[in-house]
């Protein structure tokens, strides 16, 4: 059974060892039935990225925040302390907005 490795480590965010024996998961009713309880929620969230040359790269810096920002927006999340979350981007979006605020015109030439 393959899983999400974001979802392993929220899972198990203490354990030292990713390559362990499997481990069994029971999933039990809610004892609130269909009533949601209340959830204390956050005023204010700190979150640090994961560095990767993707996003140290002050290029897409605007775009990990608009899909970060647009990530808490469309819907409700449950996340606690130590949660990894995974953030798509769209490079390609960055790069032709760059383009387009920058005023560049690209000449192709062939050079052989």
């Amino acid at each position: 059974m393959a899983i999400s490795p974001v979802l392993l480590h929220n899972m198990y965010p203490d354990s030292d060892t990713v390559f362990g024996p499997p481990t069994t998961i029971h999933l039990l009713p809610s004892p609130f039935g269909s009533y949601q309880p209340p959830i204390p929620t956050a005023r204010t969230l700190t979150v640090a990225r994961v560095a990767s040359p993707l996003s140290i790269n002050r290029a897409y810096q605007d775009l990990f925040l608009s899909s970060l920002k647009g990530y808490f927006e469309v819907a409700r999340r449950l996340i606690k302390r130590g949660d990894v979350i995974g953030i798509p981007i769209d490079t390609d979006l960055s790069r032709s907005a760059r383009k387009i605020d920058s005023g560049d015109h690209q000449i192709e030439t062939d050079h052989e």
